[in-house]
């Protein structure tokens, strides 16, 4: 899988790409390494999601289900240091 980060420290939009899987992701969630406990994304349009959590020097893990149902965790993604802009 592959993640694109964008957004600013109050807006977090995530691309994800499911390159060698089934393709559909059904659910993102998101866990920071200090203070954000698993948080839920939306949605927002195809494969982009979107969350409001404040992620500031906080390594990011994702947890995605794809449509066979099936879960990864991918851990640090993001590293501590990753600034936005």
């Amino acid at each position: 899988m592959r993640f694109t980060i964008i957004g600013n420290p109050y807006f977090n939009e995530v691309l994800v790409w499911n390159v060698g899987g089934v393709g559909d992701i059904i659910s993102v969630q998101v866990q920071g390494s200090d203070k954000l406990k698993w948080t839920a994304m939306s949605r927002m349009w195809g494969q982009r999601w979107v969350t409001g959590a404040k992620m500031v020097c906080e390594s990011r893990t994702f947890r995605v289900e794809a449509s066979d149902r099936r879960h990864s965790t991918l851990w640090h993604v993001a590293p501590k240091t990753r600034q936005f802009g």
